[in-house]
């Protein structure tokens, strides 16, 4: 039978976990999707999350924010956060003329990204600098040289941050963030238009005091409103005009390979670390309370598919009203003085290793022989152990003739493996509602990890896996090999369920000449912006070979590339 809202510590649980997000953030529009487990809080064993649930998604796009490798694996992104660029920050643009841009541009956060559009001026005159038609180039005069312009912020500079590979000029979702605050829908055929939508974006955060807004591609990248505001010159320097660009597909030039060097520098935590991101303001599309209309559309689709094409004109709405209403105030400070990222990095650091290693044993234990079965499995129960070691209360033990199927007891070590990175947080009365948003993703996401982890630490006492001077369990033959499956499925579904990228890497490792490198735009064998996340030629799954010429592009899968010359992807 289910428990809910256990007493913990003296203090009932449903105090600071049974309410909804409209009832702990009057601001919250009063629409009650369900976004996380149910407010009636059943600690049940046997139940799965709801399949509408987002608060595991959230943790992860939180946990991934400025990173680039989760960035450029799942690339169509669903958060924008608020930031600052701190003075003494240097912020990198490259021109064909010895002249400061006069209108919106492009600035790298890597001197390595902006060199790549460093071009002499073509033949024809112009500016090519920056972002805009830097994919089409005249590099017919390179003795004319380029010009590398080098800034710092004069003050801190007030930024949007839109996650994902939101730099990417291709279809099927990287952008779409951007084309509804420009043009309040997803317009595929603008894709390639930069200029209309820094233009646009910066037209509507002027009256907000936005200085920029930060995007990745193979590098991170700011499109910086008005040079003559808050930027000040550290060097404008002539240098050698760029050996070509991008090209030619689907291998990148030496300068363009540098550019996915200095991304990958950036590929785990702390990330790109130079843009201090206010979590207090942040705004996440698997709200359901704030975008329901997302939740129609996301349905029967997996994570990779997910983006924000065909949401409501309602919807849209609610996100320039949330976002004009976040950027208000004083950036950068926040009441409550929570460290999110600190809590976020806290909880993956701690399972996702664990959780790898588990799976490991009991793969291993699949094909082992019968009589090393009962073994690897209180190898396994040990495991459990050091994982769950604070949350197993000395009162907490199975009753006599107990049962596999009623693990009722173990609740109160469920409980608190939960709610341990979240209880002292959610009492605090300071919390904005997009805090409140992120501590329902951390103890949803925890409650699912420890749901399954004390589920099967509980089976293991049943079936006196912890007593090693017993040798023999109350389990034999078929049934021992029965439990390594049932707990490998547990463990796969989970790690499934929780889709963490710090999962996606290189097997095996590369060699030192090597670095293990994400599919990233644009180095695919088609041009982009095409093909589409939709061609009906695809193939389901996710480990692909590259027989097809949307394998890297549909569902990026990585793989050893060379980083030292010759260079190719």
């Amino acid at each position: 039978m289910p428990l809910k809202a256990p007493v913990l510590g003296g203090i009932a649980l449903g105090i600071f976990c049974g309410r909804t997000l409209g009832e702990v953030a009057p601001e919250a529009p009063s629409r009650h999707v369900q976004t996380s487990f149910s407010s009636t809080e059943e600690w049940n064993f046997n139940q799965t999350p709801s399949p509408n649930i987002t608060s595991h998604w959230i943790f992860d796009n939180v946990n991934s924010l400025l990173q680039h490798w989760p960035n450029t694996r799942l690339r169509n992104g669903h958060t924008i956060v608020p930031g600052l660029i701190a003075p003494g920050t240097l912020l990198y643009h490259a021109t064909t003329t010895h002249a400061i841009p006069t209108v919106p541009e492009w600035v790298a956060t890597d001197p390595d990204h902006s060199y790549v559009y460093c071009h002499s001026p073509p033949v024809t005159g112009g500016d090519t600098g920056g972002e805009d038609g830097a994919m089409n180039k005249d590099t017919e005069d390179r003795d004319k040289g380029c010009w590398h312009l080098t800034l710092t912020p004069t003050r801190p500079l007030k930024v949007l941050y839109f996650d994902g590979s939101s730099a990417a000029k291709m279809w099927g979702g990287p952008m779409d963030s951007q084309d509804l605050l420009v043009w309040g829908r997803v317009r595929k055929e603008r894709t390639f238009d930069e200029r209309g939508r820094i233009e646009g974006l910066c037209k509507w955060g002027r009256g907000m005091g936005v200085d920029g807004f930060v995007r990745m591609q193979g590098d991170f990248e700011v499109m910086f409103c008005d040079f003559s505001a808050g930027l000040s010159v550290v060097s404008f320097l002539k240098l050698p005009s760029v050996d070509g660009g991008f090209f030619p597909y689907p291998t990148p030039s030496a300068a363009a390979f540098r550019l996915l060097e200095a991304g990958s520098w950036h590929n785990h935590f702390p990330g790109e670390n130079r843009v201090r991101l206010d979590y207090s303001r942040l705004v996440s599309f698997y709200d359901t309370e704030l975008f329901p209309s997302l939740q129609t559309i996301r349905a029967g689709h997996e994570r990779w598919d997910h983006r924000l094409e065909g949401i409501s004109k309602e919807d849209v709405d609610t996100l320039r009203v949330e976002l004009e209403r976040v950027m208000e105030g004083e950036w950068g400070t926040t009441k409550s003085d929570v460290d999110w990222q600190a809590v976020f990095s806290v909880v993956s650091t701690r399972h996702a290793e664990r959780l790898e290693i588990l799976r490991y044993l009991l793969r291993s234990l699949s094909t082992a022989p019968q009589d090393e079965t009962l073994a690897g499995l209180k190898q396994v129960h040990r495991q459990l152990t050091a994982t769950l070691r604070p949350y197993l209360l000395h009162s907490v033990r199975p009753p006599p003739r107990a049962q596999a199927s009623d693990l009722e007891w173990a609740v109160p070590a469920w409980v608190h493996c939960s709610t341990t990175h979240t209880r002292a947080v959610e009492m605090n009365p300071q919390l904005t509602r997009s805090e409140r948003l992120l501590s329902r993703a951390v103890r949803d996401t925890s409650k699912e990890i420890c749901r399954v982890l004390v589920g099967m630490w509980a089976e293991g006492k049943i079936h006196v896996l912890d007593i090693e001077e017993n040798p023999v369990s109350n389990l034999r033959g078929t049934s021992l090999k029965k439990l390594v499956e049932n707990w490998k499925t547990k463990i796969e579904g989970l790690i499934a369920w929780l889709d963490w990228s710090v999962w996606a890497r290189c097997e095996p490792a590369c060699s030192y000449e090597e670095m293990c490198y994400m599919p990233q735009w644009p180095f695919f064998k088609h041009m982009p912006p095409g093909p589409t996340p939709d061609n009906p030629n695809k193939t389901e799954g996710v480990v692909r070979d590259r027989s097809s010429p949307d394998d890297d592009w549909d569902r990026p899968v990585p793989r050893c590339i060379r980083r030292i010359e010759p260079f190719g992807v």
